[in-house]
């Protein structure tokens, strides 16, 4: 039997608890950066799982940092310390490592947002995007309904399942899948290319020219379900699954959307799809 997942509780840990991992200060917000300086005597300091008294955190570069504590003793170098920027329901958090300490001056380097091994996709794998505003995704707010992962993985005939597959499904109470949820992955709002892929979330490029959307109508995308197939030397996989965006990266003349997973894989699952990938480079 499929393991059911309640969708309101993913979705308020996975979309609404809006803690965005940012990888430099450079992919804050216009109007954040505008006033780093006021947004960072209001920044809350943590490490060792425990908040920190400062006096001032100074940008160096868009990805080290300066902070002026009233005692370096208790900092070492090598490890981490998470800065977190709040503004109203949206937390930006930065994780630090602490790379050089002297009179009470720590300098820290921004690390990148995902730690989980990534997969560089080379060639053009083209990816179909199903997007849903907020209006519609309130209501699986509701405790009826369901997230599953439909799939034919089977590590006991892995070997000769010529086509895999794993699809991300909203049902009822009766194990019903949502109508309102199949007539939204029908349709494709944007196309891109997959950059690279991980157990718990992938990249996706998207031509500037393309995107039609405002940033207010950023604020009222609610989540994503991609599409995609990545063909391998012996299988071929297929994906429809569900994501919440974490952060939009913009790059000359195009859009990186950072997704994350709303069910990452499993590490025995993703430690196949890994060996199907040989064509891949690892970052």
């Amino acid at each position: 039997m499929l393991e059911r997942v309640e969708l309101s509780k993913k979705i308020t840990l996975s979309v609404l608890q809006r803690n965005i991992s940012l990888g430099s200060l450079e992919y804050l917000p216009t109007h954040i950066k505008q006033n780093l300086d006021f947004h960072l005597k209001k920044a809350i300091l943590l490490y060792s799982q425990h908040k920190v008294e400062y006096l001032t955190i100074k940008p160096i570069t868009g990805n080290s940092l300066e902070i002026q504590v009233f005692d370096s003793s208790k900092f070492e170098i090598g490890k981490i310390i998470l800065i977190i920027l709040q503004e109203g329901q949206i937390r930006y958090i930065f994780q630090c490592l602490v790379k050089k300490i002297e009179n009470n001056r720590l300098e820290v380097e921004i690390l990148p947002p995902r730690y989980d091994e990534r997969i560089k996709i080379s060639g053009n794998i083209p990816v179909f995007m199903s997007i849903m505003q907020k209006n519609i995704g309130n209501q699986f707010l509701q405790s009826d309904y369901y997230l599953i992962r439909e799939s034919n993985f089977d590590i006991k005939f892995f070997e000769e399942t010529q086509e895999i597959y794993f699809y991300d499904l909203v049902i009822d109470n009766q194990n019903n899948v949502d109508p309102v949820f199949k007539n939204y992955i029908s349709k494709n709002n944007l196309m891109g290319v997959l950059v690279d892929i991980s157990s718990g979330g992938a990249c996706v490029k998207v031509p500037s020219l393309l995107l039609s959307f405002s940033e207010e109508d950023l604020n009222q995308l609610f989540m994503f379900y991609l599409k995609f197939e990545i063909p391998s030397k012996e299988k071929k996989i297929k994906f429809g699954l569900l994501f919440s965006l974490r952060n939009l990266r913009y790059e000359q003349n195009s859009t990186y959307f950072h997704f994350m997973f709303l069910l990452s894989f499993k590490n025995e699952i993703w430690k196949k799809i890994k060996s199907l990938l040989t064509f891949s480079t690892f970052v």
